[in-house]
């Protein structure tokens, strides 16, 4: 079909999906330590560790993903080799052909487990034109595998970050 656009932006459920690994580690720790019966300064200094080892990086970067993704609308057509995105202020459009490069960047911890963190990674795109665009996971979840699809090409980790921050230049 040559009207078929995928179209994908960031959602209230792909925010809770990305979440929820750091809420539930939290809720989960703070059953056990009030099951196991632990005094209230064991519980604060415990939850206090991996709040800022786990869930403030976890929730830093996810602000950091909504700043670049969160009023974008990216409309994909490959059968017609095309994709539009849309910002609040303006509409661009390219064909395939037009994309000099796509940078796939995820955490060095990703598919870990170890931190909430991990999960978040995201493409930069250069056009011929110089423009850039940043695709998140808030936006995409499997990123990866949906513009390998997409595309038809492979999308190979160009990049490796502990936190997986977007770069203020993109």
């Amino acid at each position: 079909m040559e009207n078929e656009w995928y179209i994908y932006k960031v959602t209230i459920r792909n925010q809770l999906t990305s979440l929820l690994p750091t809420m539930f580690f939290n809720v989960i720790l703070l059953f056990i330590f009030i099951y196991l019966e632990f005094n209230l300064i064991a519980i604060f200094f415990t939850l206090l560790f991996f709040i800022l080892i786990d869930t403030l990086p976890t929730i830093l970067v996810h602000l950091n993903y909504l700043k670049h993704n969160g009023n974008l609308v990216l409309k994909i057509n490959p059968k017609k080799k095309s994709l539009i995105y849309i910002t609040t202020h303006d509409s661009f459009e390219y064909k395939f052909d037009d994309i000099l490069l796509i940078e796939y960047i995820r955490s060095s911890t990703f598919h870990s487990g170890k931190f909430s963190f991990g999960q978040y990674r995201y493409c930069r795109f250069l056009f011929k034109d110089k423009k850039r665009l940043v695709i998140t996971s808030l936006m995409i979840k499997n990123i990866d595998q949906i513009f390998e699809d997409l595309f038809g090409r492979k999308i190979e980790c160009s990049g490796k970050k502990i936190l997986c921050f977007i770069d203020e230049g993109d």
